[in-house]
């Protein structure tokens, strides 16, 4: 009778261990994939925050475009208004200042 149930606790703990072993590995795997699925996540919202600055960045850039476009535009308007469209095209000296006034003999 102690040999059937010696055999019974045995197998009993038997069981339990390789149920426990089941589980675990179940539990190590859930794990394993969870921490993977928190890798992708943060890489995506790090994906994401570049994504919006470089919106931001290009939002600036095409409002500092507009800015200058228009001012380029009033610039030309204001020329194109002005009754000296024609200018004489001036003349650079490759002389010093000092030496402007002097001739060069």
């Amino acid at each position: 009778m102690r040999r059937d149930q010696r055999k019974r606790t045995r197998a009993w703990i038997g069981a339990s261990i390789a149920a426990l072993v089941v589980l675990c590995a179940a539990l190590g795997w859930l794990s394993w994939t969870l921490v993977e699925q928190d890798r992708e996540i943060a890489a995506a919202r790090v994906q994401e925050r570049l994504t919006g600055a470089a919106d931001l960045a290009v939002a600036a850039v095409d409002r500092s475009l507009s800015t200058v476009e228009e001012r380029l535009a009033t610039i030309a308007e204001a020329a194109s208004a002005s009754p000296l469209t024609r200018r004489q095209p001036v003349a650079l000296h490759a002389r010093a200042p000092a030496q402007r006034g002097k001739d060069p003999a």
